[in-house]
């Protein structure tokens, strides 16, 4: 009886094991790699990137000091528990830089002190205030730069859209069959970059421009409300209201309780279309609702 038992077990362990292989073999997931060498390849010769966060720190470390993969760059980690060591290392291999407070230093106090001096850019899930500088979007990074030298917008316009290009991003079909948190995440930061290109060119009175970047960041991310949200207002600033209202309509599909959408909708209504009955009828089915942005808004 043991020996049947056993043979059953270890059948039942195979089964297992090949049910699961195609998950846990990820010998040909390289969304890592082209991540890292994503946020890399674009970076002007001998520049210093700084990386907030485990997931950009290892797939950028792993593309520059396993692959080789642009060797003239060096990285520098923000992580609190690897900087003394980081400036360390850097004090080395850049020694041109200003390292005299380096002891004590943060890592915003080395930027300001070298932005000037070599090209440095910025990648993480929160940004960083670098006194006497400027931070400009530049494709999945943040480029610093001093404010008397602010980019005209078409040129950064175009500088973005060749980035774009150049970037092996992932198709339709790999996001829909990502099978790793890790790839979720990288996922959300490519999302995360369409968003922040849509809003700065938002910011700069650039409508066509904002809605191609939020479509862009929805093909990634499309049950995300804010990137809805950046959509609709980029066709309503544009005045394509009936894509607007389209919009507006879909951030309540997917969320009953965005009730701050109602407001959006008698406003345009009132505003693009011209239609005080139809403003009216959104302000009634504001009425009796606690009007504010949902925590599925907050932030827009």
């Amino acid at each position: 009886m043991s020996v049947i038992f056993n043979i059953f077990l270890v059948f039942c362990l195979v089964m297992i094991l090949i049910s699961n292989f195609s998950v846990v073999n990820q010998s040909q997931n390289y969304f890592g790699l082209k991540f890292g060498q994503n946020i890399l390849k674009n970076l002007p010769k001998d520049a210093l990137i700084v990386n907030q966060g485990d997931l950009p720190i290892f797939v950028t470390f792993y593309a520059r000091y396993v692959e080789g993969f642009r060797s003239d760059v060096e990285i520098m980690t923000a992580n609190a528990s690897g900087i003394q060591n980081n400036f360390r290392y850097l004090k080395k291999t850049r020694p041109q830089f200003n390292w005299q407070s380096s002891g004590t230093a943060t890592v915003s106090e080395v930027i300001e002190a070298n932005f000037q001096k070599v090209p440095i850019y910025w990648f993480g899930p929160v940004g960083i205030d670098v006194p006497g500088t400027l931070a400009s979007p530049s494709g999945l990074l943040f480029n610093f730069f001093p404010p008397e030298k602010a980019q005209d917008f078409a040129q950064w316009e175009h500088e973005n859209r060749q980035i774009l290009v150049s970037y092996d991003l992932p198709s339709p079909s790999q996001i829909q069959q990502n099978d790793t948190i890790a790839d979720y995440s990288l996922v959300w930061y490519y999302a995360r970059m369409f968003s922040t290109l849509g809003n700065f060119c938002g910011k700069n009175f650039h409508y066509d421009c904002a809605r191609d970047f939020f479509q862009s960041a929805i093909k990634f991310d499309p049950y995300a409300l804010p990137k809805h949200f950046g959509l609709a207002k980029a066709y309503e600033l544009g005045k394509n209201c009936a894509k607007a209202e389209e919009e507006y309509r879909h951030i309540l599909k997917l969320n009953s309780e965005a009730n701050v959408i109602y407001f959006e909708l008698a406003n345009l209504a009132r505003t693009c279309f011209k239609d005080e009955a139809k403003a009216k009828y959104f302000e009634e089915q504001m009425a009796g609702k606690q009007i504010g942005l949902n925590d599925s808004l907050e932030g827009l």
